[in-house]
């Protein structure tokens, strides 16, 4: 995905607008002066050349090739101290027209500042999932990424991928098998009667098995969150179900971790 700065792109934009009308208002018979001739408007020129020099950043980002072109002119012209106050102002507006021709066909799209923050981040389940569970950062990444485009279905089959390697872990703790064909129900069920064998004595056997219990506490909610009986993704998620499912999958992570 392209990643535009708006708040930039707007900055230098309304920079060219103003410059172009003071040029406008320029007396005509100085508008063939030379801008920068001498040494003349240091400051100005330099602060030209870094707003031309965003501006174009941002449009190459969109791929505009026909403002890059003018920029370009522009920048040669200002660099080699030969534009004149009217071939300036001509060529900002020559910017203005490609620019607002170019943008007519693209599309951008603005991510919901509700869920903006889940957007490429690489951390989003915390720094101890990460470091556990580092074949699934990619995944819970996209996740993350999937949810914020309001792509709820792919979010939760990433999430599907990512849990799978928790699942295994959980596995292999308590001694169980566990297949993609098992259901929520038979996995919770086999914990339980795996965390009541545990023994309950002590007090750090007691809060071992307290972990454990919340642990299956939280696969439980997951499941009924889940809306599927085994852990494949259903056919079809609604982006709350999706946030519900992100959210209760980093809960349940944590928990392994813990355990």
């Amino acid at each position: 995905m392209l990643k535009l700065n708006a708040a930039s792109f707007y900055q230098v934009m309304a920079t060219l607008n103003r410059i172009g009308e003071l040029l406008n208002n320029i007396p005509i018979e100085r508008r063939t002066e030379v801008m920068f001739a001498d040494g003349k408007r240091p400051r100005m020129r330099v602060d030209l050349l870094a707003d031309l020099g965003r501006l174009k950043t941002e449009m190459a980002t969109l791929g505009t090739a026909f403002t890059s072109s003018s920029l370009d002119r522009l920048v040669k012209s200002i660099e080699d101290r030969q534009c004149t106050q009217e071939s300036m102002f001509e060529a900002i507006k020559d910017i203005d027209s490609r620019v607002r021709d170019e943008l007519t066909s693209c599309s951008i799209y603005v991510l919901d500042p509700q869920v903006v923050r889940y957007y490429g981040k690489k951390d989003l389940f915390g720094p101890t999932i990460a470091k556990k569970f580092k074949k699934a950062a990619d995944d819970i990444a996209h996740a993350g990424n999937c949810l914020a485009l309001r792509e709820p279905t792919a979010c939760v089959f990433h999430l599907s991928r990512a849990l799978e390697m928790a699942v295994r872990v959980l596995g292999r703790r308590l001694g169980m098998t566990i297949t993609p064909q098992t259901t929520w129900r038979q996995l919770t069920g086999n914990m339980d009667t795996k965390i009541r064998a545990f023994p309950n004595t002590t007090d750090r056997q007691k809060r071992k098995k307290n972990n454990w219990e919340a642990a299956r506490a939280n696969l439980h909610h997951l499941g009924s969150v889940w809306r599927n009986n085994t852990m494949h993704p259903g056919p079809q998620y609604m982006p709350l179900q999706a946030q519900d499912i992100f959210s209760a999958a980093r809960v349940v992570m944590n928990d392994l971790c813990a355990l």
